[in-house]
């Protein structure tokens, strides 16, 4: 009786374990998902900015065509 005793017991042990260890599973499984999400959501924001980046050196390229034009725009007609 002693020996069937100690197999209830190892298994229940071993039964614990694997709960454990499936519960860890779980969690690291619940983690992943969770910096899964938290990348993409910084791609779309690092996304967004290089876009305004974009968008704001196009403005600076258009303001500093402007100014050189005017600039020999200004000279121009200083010169006759």
């Amino acid at each position: 009786m002693t020996g069937l005793e100690e197999q209830l017991v190892s298994k229940s042990e071993l039964e614990q374990e694997k709960d454990s260890e499936t519960l860890k599973s779980r969690k690291l499984v619940k983690l992943a998902e969770k910096y899964k999400r938290e990348l993409e959501e910084a791609n779309l924001e690092i996304r967004d900015l290089k876009a305004q980046l974009h968008e704001s050196t196009d403005f600076r390229v258009s303001v500093e065509s402007s100014q050189t034009q005017q600039f020999f725009t200004d000279n121009t007609v200083q010169t006759f």
